[in-house]
């Protein structure tokens, strides 16, 4: 959870709704080319499996602009991992 914030952020979706297992956020309309369309809602869902985290994310398109929205599903997850890989402040300390 704590990587997976920070990587919606990163891709333009702010944080609206986090509880306990999932955690939402929704992107700004009126984006560019690069960033698409936006009004994307994008969840993601974690549950624990043994000592492992299943993380399902998906983005919700809506109806108003369908055809030119993106799905940041991926980007979300890429960030995400690239967050887990980058060492903690206390390990930076070490």
């Amino acid at each position: 959870m704590l990587a997976l914030k920070p990587a919606m952020e990163e891709e333009g979706c702010k944080v609206a709704d986090v509880k306990a297992g999932s955690i939402g956020c929704k992107r700004a309309r009126g984006g560019d080319e690069l960033t698409g369309y936006g009004g994307e809602a994008v969840t993601a869902s974690l549950e624990a499996k043994g000592e492992q985290t299943r993380v399902r994310i998906s983005t919700g398109k809506g109806f108003v602009g369908r055809g030119c929205k993106k799905n940041w599903s991926t980007a979300i997850y890429q960030e995400m991992m690239r967050n887990l890989q980058k060492p903690t402040q206390d390990e930076k300390t070490s």
